[in-house]
C-alpha cells in the first residue's frame, strides 16, 4: 500500500488499532505476543483495553513498534511522522538504495585504482643512490 492510502490517526492506539485491523492477525496473537506470560483471554482484554482512547492502562512507545513490526503494518510510524513534522517521510525503494551503494562502490573502486597506480609510480621511479665519499688522501 501506498504511504499516500494511509489515513491520518488522532490518536497512537487508533494507528496501532488501524494497523492490526489492516494486517489480518488476530487481535489475540498479537496481544499474546506482546504478553506471553498472561493467559491468552486475559493478554487480549489488556490489549483492547489499552487500545481504548479512555483507558487507564496504555502501550509505550515501544509496546507500539514492537507490534507495528509484528503486524507488519507501521500506521504508529506514520502517526509519529505525522505529529512530528507536516509531510511523511519517503520509504527508500531498495532499487534506490542498491543504486546508491553500487555508485559508492564504483567510487572505491576507481579511488583504489587511483592508489595504486599512483603505488606503481613510486615503484619505477630509480632508486636513489645513497651519496658516497670519497675519502681522498
Amino acid at each position: 500500500m501506498d504511504q499516500s492510502e494511509f489515513p491520518f490517526h488522532e490518536t497512537a492506539e487508533d494507528a496501532t488499532n488501524t494497523a492490526i485491523i489492516r494486517s489480518g492477525k488476530p487481535f489475540k496473537d498479537v496481544a499474546h505476543a506482546i504478553w506471553p506470560s498472561l493467559k491468552i483471554d486475559m493478554a487480549y482484554a489488556r490489549l483492547k483495553n489499552c487500545l481504548r482512547p479512555d483507558a487507564r492502562e496504555v502501550l509505550h512507545a515501544d509496546d507500539h513498534i514492537y507490534i507495528a513490526n509484528y503486524v507488519g503494518q507501521h500506521d504508529f510510524l506514520y502517526y509519529c511522522a505525522q505529529r512530528c513534522h507536516p509531510s511523511r517521510p519517503d520509504p527508500v525503494k531498495p532499487e534506490d538504495e542498491q543504486a546508491e551503494l553500487m555508485h559508492e562502490f564504483n567510487d572505491s573502486v576507481t579511488r583504489l585504482e587511483e592508489l595504486a597506480q599512483r603505488i606503481r609510480a613510486v615503484d619505477e621511479r630509480p632508486k636513489a643512490r645513497g651519496s658516497t665519499m670519497e675519502v681522498v688522501s
